[in-house]
């Protein structure tokens, strides 16, 4: 499943855009008795919001190797403190990674549902000619929800030697 690919730059460049801060506060802070590596671990998690799991995983890469290049760089390499950090920060990326598949097989499966609820709503619909007998005539349907195609309405129409009827069904409801 792609998505939007809009929304999926927005949530890489929001990981990025927060690896960025966080490697500069790390940096500008020298050697503080606190290391804002541990925050690297957000990176991964902006990411799943938006990314499939794959992408997601590589943020938690990253984010995993930054929290090494930074424990070089402040002098707490091998150290107990940076090995509970790179761990903090892999179970969270892993937790993020988890996140996304989720997301990604939910999407999927309102996908699917949608479809489905379109089909059987364009099955329901009949197609009404430009012209029944005398009356010229056509149909177009709108759901009233924003971000649905279908609803629980309805319309059709009858044609006889002696008149055209249509029905017209508007059904008060609570979404799809």
């Amino acid at each position: 499943m792609k998505g939007d690919r809009r929304g999926q730059l927005v949530g890489a460049g929001f990981a990025a855009l927060w690896f960025l801060v966080v490697l500069v506060a790390e940096l500008s802070a020298g050697k503080p008795a606190f290391v804002p590596a541990i925050l690297f671990a957000l990176g991964p998690l902006i990411a799943c919001a938006e990314l499939e799991p794959v992408p997601t995983a590589g943020f938690g890469v990253v984010a995993v190797g930054l929290v090494g290049l930074t424990s070089v760089w402040n002098g707490t390499w091998d150290t107990a403190q940076m090995w509970l950090r790179v761990a903090d920060v892999g179970l969270v990326s892993v937790a993020a990674v988890a996140l996304a598949a989720v997301r990604v097989r939910r999407e999927a499966q309102l996908d699917r549902i949608v479809r489905i609820a379109e089909v059987a709503q364009r099955a329901v619909l009949p197609l009404v000619p430009t012209h029944v007998g005398t009356v010229a005539a056509g149909a177009r349907y709108l759901s009233a929800a924003e971000d649905a195609l279908v609803g629980g309405d309805l319309y059709d129409w009858f044609h006889s030697d002696r008149r055209v009827c249509f029905i017209v069904g508007d059904v008060r409801g609570k979404g799809v």
